[in-house]
This record gives C-alpha cells, sequence and structure tokens, in this order.
C-alpha cells in the first residue's frame, strides 16, 4: 500500500513536470504577470514672466527713474533693478515667477526731494505683466 502511494505521487509528480514542460509562461497558472512600468518625471521648465510700465506724474513719463524689482516692499530682497528710458518705460524680462508677490519700488530725486513709489505685482509663469506707476509726491 505504501508503495502504491509512492508510486501515485512520483506518477503525478511526473505528469506535472511533463505537463509545464510542453506549456508556454503562464500557460500552466494563468498569464504571467509583469508590472506596467511607471512613467518617469522629467522635470519641468517654468516659462519666464515679462514685467514692464511706464513711470508716470500728472500723465507725464518720468526719465531715468530708478525701478527696482524685489521680493520684499522694504527693497531689502532685489532681484535686479533697471531705468526708465526717454519715454518713462521700464522692463524686466525673464522673471522665474515663485510663490508670493513681487514689489516694484520706485525712487527718483528731484530739485533735493527724493520720491519714492512701491506697489505690489503677482506674477503667473509666462505672463506679460504691464504695471504703471504713478509718482503723485512730485
Amino acid at each position: 500500500m505504501k508503495n502504491k502511494k509512492l508510486f501515485s505521487g512520483m506518477l503525478v509528480l511526473i505528469l506535472v513536470i511533463i505537463v509545464s514542460a510542453s506549456c508556454g509562461p503562464g500557460q500552466l497558472f494563468g498569464p504571467t504577470l509583469t508590472p506596467t512600468p511607471r512613467p518617469t518625471r522629467t522635470a519641468r521648465t517654468i516659462p519666464p514672466a515679462t514685467i514692464s510700465g511706464t513711470a508716470l506724474h500728472n500723465n507725464t513719463p518720468l526719465v531715468n527713474v530708478a525701478i527696482k524689482l524685489a521680493r520684499d516692499i522694504d527693497g531689502k530682497d532685489v532681484i535686479t533693478e533697471t531705468q526708465t528710458d526717454a519715454k518713462g518705460h521700464f522692463v524686466f524680462e525673464n522673471v522665474t515667477p515663485v510663490p508670493g508677490d513681487f514689489y516694484l519700488i520706485g525712487a527718483l530725486r528731484k530739485e533735493g526731494m527724493l520720491c519714492t513709489k512701491a506697489q505690489v505685482v503677482e506674477v503667473y509663469r509666462g505672463q506679460q505683466v504691464v504695471s504703471d506707476m504713478i509718482f503723485d509726491c512730485l
């Protein structure tokens, strides 16, 4: 009896080996599962923004006004600065948008008096912001 059980067990094992050898991968126990590859993350480039405007007093363009682009209203964290041209225009190009506001800070000295102006500018990626600065302290 013991020999019959041993013989039956060996016979089953041999059949499993024969059947599995004649089957392709995944055919005996179902389809072979392969994990789906995850998409690779690529670095996203944030399109830069442009901030431009005109410095004015009583609708008259102001020439040679120092304009700063800063991260704080006190002008301590200055990103870059420029001066207005002959028509009072200023431009900041390739500004990288970051969370939070930017501040335009303008300063003009006329007849010994310093006139300053600060204003908030919200910048989003790829945006062209036009923000005129009205100086009313002259």
